[in-house]
């Protein structure tokens, strides 16, 4: 076989695989503990949706410290994943809780939040001048289906490390 036709095979698979995987959803978990995988249970009840669950996540924003933009994007991920099984009967939105510039409105939202049983954590972030910061993080969602709120840490909350710690997030 010609070298120009071995290219022209190889190419032609590349599109054919790209094709199928494009109309089929594959996940492999390469995790000894199975950590990406969905359990069947999981699977059938998000096909069996007949309303839609809203879900607001409250990691957003430029200024959150590194551990917890780790997890928001480990929260999308899987996010992403029970949407496909929900066929759409999952929407989420991730919010900055901390974005607005009047102390009044954002304290406001702060108490709304921890009403609905949303606990905040300060973390101290040190900027590369040594400078520390606090940080307000609420590492939450609020989950809304049929009309109920349900509040959900995204934390470990193991009592041997600090809640904001690289172990508990």
């Amino acid at each position: 076989m010609s070298k120009i036709l071995k290219i022209f095979l190889t190419f032609i698979a590349i599109i054919v695989a790209a094709y199928v995987l494009s109309i089929k959803f594959i996940r492999i978990d390469l995790t000894s503990e199975g950590r990406y995988t969905l359990s069947d249970y999981t699977k059938e009840n998000l096909d069996k949706l007949t309303e839609p669950i809203y879900v607001k996540i409250y990691l957003e924003g430029d200024d959150l410290p590194m551990n917890f933009k780790t997890l928001r994007q480990a929260v999308q991920e899987q996010l992403d994943e029970f949407s496909i099984y929900a066929g759409g009967g999952l929407e989420y939105v991730f919010i900055n809780p901390t974005e607005n510039k009047d102390k009044e409105v954002r304290f406001g939202i702060y108490k709304d939040l921890m009403d609905k049983g949303i606990t905040p954590i300060e973390t101290n972030e040190i900027s590369a001048e040594g400078k520390t910061a606090q940080k307000m993080v609420f590492p939450a969602a609020l989950l809304s289906f049929k009309g109920r709120e349900t509040a959900v840490n995204l934390l470990k909350n193991d009592p041997k490390f600090p809640r904001e710690s690289e172990q508990n997030v």
